[in-house]
Formats: structure tokens, sequence, C-alpha cells
């Protein structure tokens, strides 16, 4: 063995074409000062911090209850929650038959929406035994209110909803009649001269309604200028004017016209809460 080979196997440390060699010992010696001088305050702080989230992950498993428990009228089977024997109780304005729930009369829910070619006849009967007020839509849109509830021989047979239209020289009605074989039928009604006719928009304000008898109800009473001239005997015919606004909020108000006069008309709402909107009607009123 040349004296390179001796040094090489026996020296703790040489280098070779710049590459550094160690024995073990000398290398083992090395790696433990590389160690003592390494900074580990930062892998210490996240040990810790990683500890403390698994002793609160702990924690909250040990709070965990090991099952569901059913609670009064409540049955879990093959993890399906499900409520047993429920029972309401109905409050002011509401009524529970057969599990099914209902708004009575009166109330701002008060309204029975009939829709043209689908509700049926006993419904509208229901809604009007329960003190609904009923209107009838097509097409997301209210169209006629409940005009007349028509009996042959003291029979009731037809429900009429109608709306208005007018023309430069003719007043006629959009008819809806509904009767008890569930059959909508549509039509309008015969033309009549203008000059037989009045027809007029009357505007019902909202600062302008005033508290009823016993301070329950409201109502307005509004000038009707039109010819032939507005009295008590003429027959008279209103609806709201087709807008959004003015159908729904006539029909939410529950809105009929109740007494007339020369020259004016009385609507009275079968609510307290005063509209917030005016609220644009259309009357057509037959000159005999």
């Amino acid at each position: 063995m040349s004296d390179n080979d001796w040094l090489k196997y026996n020296a703790s440390e040489y280098t070779v074409n710049g590459k550094t060699y160690r024995n073990l010992e000398a290398q083992v010696l090395k790696n433990k000062e590389d160690i003592e001088d390494m900074d580990i305050s930062d892998l210490e702080d996240a040990i810790e911090a990683l500890q403390g989230d698994v002793e609160q992950l702990q924690i909250d498993v040990d709070g965990k209850q090991d099952e569901l428990i059913a609670g009064s009228n409540i049955t879990i089977i093959d993890n399906v929650i499900s409520a047993t024997d429920t029972t309401y109780e109905a409050g002011t304005g509401i009524e529970i038959e057969d599990g099914v729930i209902s708004a009575t009369g009166g109330g701002s829910g008060g309204v029975f929406f009939a829709t043209k070619d689908t509700t049926t006849f006993s419904e509208v009967q229901t809604a009007l035994a329960n003190g609904l007020y009923v209107v009838v839509v097509a097409g997301g849109w209210i169209v006629g209110v409940l005009s007349e509830i028509i009996e042959i021989g003291g029979t009731l047979t037809n429900y009429r909803f109608v709306s208005t239209l007018s023309g430069t020289e003719v007043s006629q009605f959009q008819i809806y009649d509904l009767n008890a074989n569930d059959v909508w039928t549509t039509y309008q009604s015969t033309p009549m001269l203008r000059s037989d006719w009045g027809k007029e928009t009357v505007v019902l304000l909202s600062t302008g309604w005033v508290t009823g008898g016993g301070g329950t109800l409201i109502s307005q009473t509004v000038n009707v200028t039109g010819n032939p001239i507005m009295n008590s005997q003429r027959t008279v015919w209103v609806s709201p004017l087709n807008t959004q606004g003015s159908t729904e909020d006539y029909a939410k108000y529950q809105i009929i016209c109740t007494a007339q006069g020369t020259g004016t008309l009385t609507f009275t709402s079968y609510q307290t809460e005063i509209p917030a909107n005016n609220i644009s009607v259309n009357v057509v009123w037959k000159r005999y």
C-alpha cells in the first residue's frame, strides 16, 4: 500500500478532486456538529401547535353522543328521522281539519285566487263559506272579481266573475262563468251604446280612507262625474283597473262598493290596515 493509499484509508477526512470524504467516525462527529448548530425553535412551535389541535379534537370527540336519541313524537329508523303523532294548535284565523291547515275569514290573507279553467265549483264554494274574498286569475294576473252568485229554483248554479272592457262607442264586460259541473266559460257581454252607459275610472287615494263603524272597517267615498249622472238607482259594476298594483291591492284589502249616491260611490275595505298605495277602479253603470 502506498503512502497515499494509507492516508486515504486512515485519515478522518481527505479531499479528492475538490470533494471531501470522511471515515465513519468523522462523519458521525460532523453530523452531530450540524445538528447542534440547527435552530429548531420553529419546529418546536409547530409541534406544540399541532399538539393543541389534537387535544381540542379529542375534546370535541369526547363531547359527542354515541348515537342520536329520539325526542317526543320523533322516530329514528335506518338513519331516517320522522315526526309521529304531531299536533298543532290553530291560532286566530286558522283552521285545522284532517291534517290540513287553512286560513279562515278575514285577515290580510283572506283572498282566494280562483284559477280560470282549473279551480272547481266546490273550491270556490268552500272559500266563500270560509269568508274569503274570491277573484279569478289567468296567466298570473287577476282578470276578474266575483260579481254574481246565480241561483235557479233555489239551487246554486253559477259563480260569475266580471272585468270591464271599453271602446270608443260601446261598453261591455269580459265575463268568466264557473258552473256547478266545474266548466269555465269566457265571453263578452253584448255591446251597449255609450249613451246608455257611463264609464269612469276613479282613484281610491291612500290618504282618503276613514275609519268606519266600531273602528274596525275603513271606507272612502269618491266622486263619479260621468254621464248619465250616477245616482242610487243606477245598476253599477266595479272592478280594479287591470294593472298589477291595483288588482293585487283591491283583492288584498278586500275592497267592495257598498253605497252609491248622486255622483258618488262609497268603497269599503274589510281590513283595518290602510292601503299604502292609490288604487284605480273602473266603474260602469247603466242608465236605466
